[in-house]
């Protein structure tokens, strides 16, 4: 018989599987990366209202296969839910589209991941909350990509040591970058700078996982 197990999932990727199925892609926090078959009675509730669906927290209940990294989902109960937010400005369903690529590609089933689960799922919540009018809102996308891609970073043990020649400058680097991975894990708020900052922090990042073939 197959193991049951219990976790909460982020739920990143979802691709119709034979004709009523569905595979979902995600992330978890003591797992890493979880990739579930879901039936089609299962995908919906009792409600008809659908419980998989991109960018939701759900608690799920699989049966983990002994002979792959494929499990069959047994149960789903909704934790939290932003997705509806995140489609109703493009520009912010896309950039959560990017990242949440970016996340399945940089995470491994069962490698625990617990700080880019926690950040993930504050940086998404962020970035539901931007308004498509908001004359700040280009600023703050790129502030939501870079503190996801640096936690993602910390936490693969990628960030260098020396951020500056001058050991007090590297230092107070340090302690920005310190503040940034809280900020994106929701435990402080996000430093204020300006969004050419953050964009540069962002390209500073992609920089630092195309050199360590981490996107590959």
């Amino acid at each position: 018989m197959s193991e049951l197990q219990t976790t909460e999932m982020l739920i990143l990727r979802k691709t119709p599987y034979r004709e009523s199925s569905l595979i979902v892609a995600g992330i978890t926090p003591g797992n890493g990366r979880l990739d579930l078959v879901v039936k089609g009675e299962l995908a919906f509730s009792k409600k008809k209202f659908p419980v998989i669906d991109l960018f939701r927290e759900i608690q799920v209940e699989f049966a983990r296969s002994p002979q792959s990294t494929l499990h069959n989902l047994r149960q789903a109960e909704v934790v939290a839910d932003c997705g509806i937010e995140l489609a109703a400005v493009p520009d912010n369903f896309l950039l959560a589209s990017e990242l949440a690529e970016l996340i399945l590609k940089t995470t491994r089933p069962e490698l625990p991941c617990p700080e880019t689960f926690d950040a993930a799922l504050n940086v998404l919540n962020m970035l539901s909350q931007i308004a498509g009018d908001d004359p700040q809102a280009a600023a703050k996308r790129a502030r939501c990509a870079a503190m996801m891609k640096l936690v993602i970073l910390s936490e693969n043990g990628l960030l260098p040591e020396d951020l500056d020649p001058d050991p007090d400058a590297n230092v107070e680097k340090h302690d920005l970058l310190d503040h940034i991975l809280a900020a994106a894990q929701g435990l402080d708020d996000p430093p204020v700078n300006t969004g050419s900052f953050w964009t540069r922090m962002s390209r500073w990042s992609d920089q630092l996982m195309t050199k360590t073939e981490l996107r590959e």
